[in-house]
């Protein structure tokens, strides 16, 4: 069924960084997702993706699988990446991927779904343009504590 999730409004900027990666969000009639990403690794490189309210989650973010380089797979196992982590995310070897990406972008996307799933910790869809360079958790974290913080609990 559908259920109407209640709104948390950017009303005014509000902006979060750490290093070189950035957060921002601006009020906006929808709620409008935008990543960057640069990433050393020359089959990773650099990626732009968005998302805008209305989008097809399942076809245009869904299919964009987590994804690792075999390094930070054996500097965090100690071990050469499996044919089980590769089932688990999309592994990027010095020159191959693991398998084909499902999606254009699809590193760019990946970091859209971290970031609209980190978003939720707010308990409510955020309505704004949030444009989001090299973010992690951590970073995404600090945005939804400073949108939760600004609007309020039960602001829409």
């Amino acid at each position: 069924s559908d259920v109407a999730w209640p709104a948390l409004t950017v009303r005014e900027p509000l902006s979060v960084s750490s290093d070189q990666a950035s957060l921002e969000a601006a009020p906006a009639e929808r709620t409008l997702l935008s990543y960057e990403l640069e990433h050393p690794h020359p089959l990773i490189g650099r990626q732009q993706a968005e998302f805008t309210e209305g989008d097809d989650f399942g076809s245009a973010l869904a299919p964009a699988r987590t994804f690792a380089t075999d390094e930070e797979i054996r500097a965090l196992y100690g071990t050469d990446p499996t044919p089980e982590m590769e089932q688990m995310c999309l592994v990027v070897y010095p020159q191959r991927l693991s398998e084909e990406p499902a999606v254009p972008q699809p590193f760019a996307r990946h970091k859209l779904v971290d970031l609209l799933g980190d978003l939720f910790l707010c308990g409510q869809i955020v309505q704004g343009r949030i444009t989001a360079r090299r973010s992690g958790h951590g970073l995404n974290h600090a945005l939804a504590r400073e949108l939760a913080a600004a609007g309020g609990p039960g602001q829409s």
